[in-house]
This record gives structure tokens, sequence and C-alpha cells, in this order.
């Protein structure tokens, strides 16, 4: 990743044991998959069509409490916008260390 002339996507990834957690702390949980093997099956289908269309792309596991955390500090709801902006700064991070 680092060096790479093509902008990062960060993809975030849930654990199963934060599933419920993140469904009942974002404000728009209608919008997420029912349950965590659904959207396991979503998420792995997107990260996978990504990379084959050249995209420079990266998983970034996401601790949940850190994610309602980081909403309570920049004082944004915890929806999908946070939820991509969360994952977007967790990837540039992740590719400077």
């Amino acid at each position: 990743m680092k060096g790479s002339d093509t902008a990062l996507i960060g993809c975030a990834w849930y654990s199963r044991n934060q599933w419920a957690l993140l469904k009942a702390s974002s404000v728009d949980s209608e919008h997420l998959k029912s349950t965590y093997d659904e959207w396991l099956r979503y998420a792995a289908e997107s990260f996978e069509k990504l990379k084959q269309e050249g995209c420079n792309v990266c998983k970034v596991e996401i601790d949940v409490e850190d994610l309602i955390e980081w909403c309570r500090s920049k004082m944004v709801p915890l929806d999908g916008a946070a939820r991509s902006q969360y994952a977007a700064e967790m990837a540039r991070i992740q590719d400077t260390e």
C-alpha cells in the first residue's frame, strides 16, 4: 500500500462479537444488514469487487467502542457517513505505519 499512486480505500471490517453493539449504536441501523453473516457476505463480495476493479483497498478492523468515542469527539451521529469517514481515517493511519 505504501507509496501507491492509487487512492487508498478503507473497507470497514467488524467482528461478530461487536455487531450487536454497532447495530444498537448506529442511528441508521435500518440501513445495516440484519445479521452479521449477511453483512459479512456483502462486505466480502464488495471488497473482492473493488480489488478486481483495480482499487487500492484494505480491510480496516473497527473497534466499535473506539468508533463510538470518535463520533462523540467529532460530535457527529454514528451513521453511514461517520462509519465511512472513520474507516478512511483508520486506513490512512494503517498505511503510514
